[in-house]
């Protein structure tokens, strides 16, 4: 009640706001009722009377107060007492604590509703993608929360690697993936524990689990063959391009030029393997200049990692063009057949002749040659003069030039008398 001059006023205070004050001017107690008291002075000003500086005093029940009525209650063996209002004291637990003291054998933990966690996956490694992941509950009773994150092997948890506790209500815990010492964890699973606890110190919980993933998609990369040569004539005009990762990957997969620009695009969704078909066109559907271009695939596995590789590619028509004059031709009946190759460019130009995989004999080696059309005639023998078993046979052409290398081959057939 504070009391000034010409007015008498009084109003309720709060327990913290109580406290507060106390803890500021002073706190006594009332030697007859046990209550705890203080006493201030402040300005107080209106139209009727002015500005006044009155004492000012508050009375209130804190804890020995209340704990001493509770003795009251329970020596006259009475059904009870009120109080207005237990929340006020914000996250103070002292008043829950007499209570628990003089009546209660709690029992009852807080009762969670609802929980989440914002991924299953976090990376931790400060590229700013899931480097964090959280865990939220939704809880009623309660007026502290605390975590525990323990490794988890087979399914089974180890010891906690961090733990902690605050006093508040909104229950919300954020992980960096490191462990009380602020080292980062191994790649693996864990199981992160959300308690909620009421003043009794019952608690109520919920887990979730969290796979640590640091470490970027393994990636590979294939083309078959390794060159292209688009020219139309049905040699090498496409080449197949192949992706395999270890894990999946979201990202793109694209073609460059010389410049970086981006001649050939396709998109990767959760991918751990894929193939394409480059026609050596770029997007507007054009055929590309002869060179170097780099397969880029790039992107992120399912903890946001990333991850990028590289592959060479070829544009290269340098052999224009090779042909037999006859498909097929009787060596020991006298006949003979030649092949003729045009060359776009100089290039060193190796030429043989094979059985399958097998060489049949060597035509030229490393041979230095200007852009042109050069032939070469075969008799259906062996480099050592023997006549060759009738049967399906390639002549192969290898060059390498300015661009690159390249490899063309056509198939005769040398038929039995």
């Amino acid at each position: 009640m504070a009391k000034g001059t010409g007015t008498v006023h009084a109003t309720t205070v709060v327990y913290t706001t109580a406290r507060q004050y106390a803890s500021d001017h002073g706190k006594q107690r009332d030697p007859v009722e046990g209550a705890a008291w203080t006493a201030y002075k402040r300005q107080n000003c209106t139209a009727k009377y002015g500005c006044v500086t009155p004492w000012r005093e508050i009375y209130y029940d804190d804890a020995t107060a209340l704990g001493q009525k509770y003795d009251l209650i329970n020596r006259a063996n009475l059904r009870g007492a009120g109080i207005w209002a237990l929340g006020y004291d914000g996250t103070r637990t002292e008043l829950y604590q007499v209570l628990k003291d003089k009546f209660i054998t709690d029992t009852v933990p807080p009762v969670i509703t609802a929980s989440s966690i914002s991924a299953p996956f976090v990376s931790a490694n400060g590229d700013g993608r899931m480097d964090t992941v959280t865990v939220r509950a939704t809880v009623t009773g309660h007026i502290k929360f605390g975590w525990s994150v323990a490794r988890l092997t087979n399914g089974v948890a180890g010891p906690a690697i961090r733990s902690g506790s605050v006093i508040g209500k909104t229950v919300a815990f954020t992980w960096d993936g490191r462990d009380d010492g602020g080292k980062p964890v191994g790649d693996g699973q864990y199981r992160i524990t959300v308690w909620a606890a009421d003043v009794s110190n019952n608690k109520a919980s919920i887990a979730k689990v969290v796979t640590v993933d640091r470490r970027p998609a393994v990636v590979t990369l294939a083309s078959q063959p390794s060159f292209l040569s688009p020219d139309g004539n049905g040699h090498d005009d496409t080449i197949g391009l192949v992706f395999r990762a270890d894990e999946a990957l979201t990202g793109t997969a694209r073609i460059l030029d010389r410049t970086g620009a981006t001649v050939g695009r396709w998109t990767l969704t959760a991918a751990t393997a894929k193939g394409w078909t480059w026609n050596g066109r770029n997007t507007s559907g054009a055929v590309v200049a002869d060179g170097r271009y780099t397969l880029r695939v790039t992107g992120l596995d399912r903890a946001g990692n990333h991850t990028s590789r590289y592959l060479g590619i070829t544009v290269d028509r340098t052999i224009k063009a090779l042909t037999w004059a006859r498909s097929s031709f009787t060596p020991r009946a006298g006949a003979k057949d030649r092949f003729t190759m045009v060359l776009r460019r100089p290039a060193t130009v190796t030429v043989a002749i094979y059985q399958g995989s097998t060489l049949v004999r060597t035509i030229w080696s490393g041979r230095r040659l200007t852009a042109g059309s050069y032939g070469w005639t075969w008799n259906g023998k062996t480099a050592a003069g023997a006549y060759v078993r009738p049967g399906s046979y390639k002549v192969v052409v290898k060059a390498t030039s300015s661009i690159g290398w390249s490899r063309f081959a056509r198939s005769v057939t040398v038929k039995a008398p």
